[in-house]
């Protein structure tokens, strides 16, 4: 099953898209990612010196910018799809949004904590290490970069390897890459993992948030029928429903004072 051939019968989710919105909005419904991150940022919180200025790159639907950003003097989102960015302002009316993709974004300011949750999938491999060379140049000088991205070795990822024949993301062999740059000025880094579920009754929800993590809104019929086949024998739960393990590494980034 390759679900992710950009045929003109499957096209790769827009991450700036209102069917992206729309998807991601179903999957924020049920699961307890949000929950689990938040809970782990508010320890980091918990721990820093000074908190003026928290900068969320990737901002979403402002979910989580909301939860920290009350603890800081001023909030700065990025976020480039039009139809989050309307959430974001009512969600955060006091926030400076910013609406350009991260590759070419002017920020003119220095966050005591930045966070890049779930968004390097939508960038070159290659262009990893500069991505993060130009996020710590937003963070001050003994400040935070905070970065997310899939477990490899969870239920989404091994679905993807299945879909797709391509090796996973892995935020581990880019935390390999980074120590090798001396140049990036990273007094400090370690990387965790943070458990995470998606669950539901529904299977065509499921299906729904399975094509969401494959990042294809559209399957022709005999790929949509595979993915089905493959969502009942990997992600029936014993009660009934559904649930798909998507655990998510977080590498922590401490800047040189």
């Amino acid at each position: 099953m390759n679900t992710t051939s950009k045929s003109h019968n499957e096209r790769l989710l827009d991450p700036v898209g209102e069917e992206y919105s729309r998807a991601f909005a179903l999957f924020l419904s049920g699961t307890d990612q949000k929950t689990v991150t938040q809970t782990y940022l508010s320890q980091i919180i918990a721990e820093m010196p000074r908190r003026d200025v928290f900068l969320d790159i990737g901002a979403g639907e402002g979910g989580t910018t909301e939860y920290i950003g009350r603890h800081f003097r001023k909030v700065v989102a990025i976020e480039p799809s039009a139809h989050m960015c309307k959430t974001l302002h009512r969600a955060l009316p006091e926030a400076v949004v910013l609406s350009e993709p991260v590759e070419t974004v002017q920020v003119d300011v220095k966050a005591d904590l930045a966070l890049c949750a779930h968004v390097l999938y939508h960038l070159p491999h290659a262009s990893w290490t500069a991505t993060i060379r130009r996020m710590l140049d937003w963070v001050v000088p003994g400040g935070e970069l905070v970065v997310t991205l899939q477990n490899p070795d969870d239920d989404a990822m091994r679905m993807s390897r299945y879909a797709s024949g391509r090796p996973p993301f892995s935020l581990a062999d880019l935390a390999v890459l980074l120590e090798r740059e001396d140049s990036l000025g990273i007094a400090d880094s370690g990387m965790e993992t943070l458990k995470a579920t998606y669950r539901s009754p529904s299977r065509d929800d499921t299906l729904t948030v399975a094509q969401f993590m494959l990042g294809v809104p559209e399957l022709t019929p005999a790929n949509r029928q595979r993915l089905a086949e493959y969502v009942d024998q990997n992600f029936s739960a014993p009660d009934g429903g559904f649930k798909i393990g998507h655990s998510q590494d977080v590498l922590r980034l401490r800047k040189a004072q």
